[in-house]
């Protein structure tokens, strides 16, 4: 009776090893960057270098919106036609904000696949609501922008919203 502790590792067997376990490796390795390709596109601006240039005014021109003193509440209504993202702006002293015109987007934070523009319309004083089809479940980013008149941008804001 022979065993496998009989037989000598020759360079052959040695190569057939090697090239299976590198085999295995490539195959593995071009899945995951098949998948990774195929999930998130990789760019998240069109000029990366454009917007570094820019970097400083851009900053700049944030800090000055008078919307910074702002208080913001974001709340996702779930209705029988789909779902409604409402937004109550209040100023420092809590007094509602009213005339913006309000607009947004909301995506999955690791790709822009699934983006939604959203058109806000006030409701009530200080309260804005933007209806939009249903949504998958889970975390979403939202981006608003509220313009004013002759001012121009007057309110941004960044957050990441929850769709039970």
């Amino acid at each position: 009776m022979s065993t496998t502790a009989d037989r000598p590792i020759t360079g052959r067997t040695v190569l057939y090893w090697l090239l299976g376990f590198f085999g295995v490796m490539f195959v593995a390795n071009g899945f995951f960057i098949y998948f990774a390709m195929e999930s998130w596109p990789g760019t998240v601006t069109e000029s990366a270098f454009t917007d570094s240039q820019n970097f400083n005014t851009t900053r700049n021109e944030a800090l000055d919106l008078p919307g910074l003193e702002w208080q913001a509440g974001v709340d996702v209504d779930v209705t029988a036609q789909g779902l409604a993202i409402v937004v109550t702006l209040g100023d420092a002293a809590g007094n509602p904000v009213t005339g913006l015109e309000l607009s947004g987007l909301v995506g999955r934070p690791a790709s822009d696949r699934d983006d939604h523009v959203l058109t806000f319309a006030e409701v009530e004083a200080g309260r804005y609501r933007a209806e939009v089809e249903t949504l998958g479940g889970g975390y979403w980013a939202l981006s608003l922008r509220g313009e004013r008149g002759e001012p121009g941008l007057v309110y941004a804001d960044q957050r990441r919203i929850r769709i039970p």
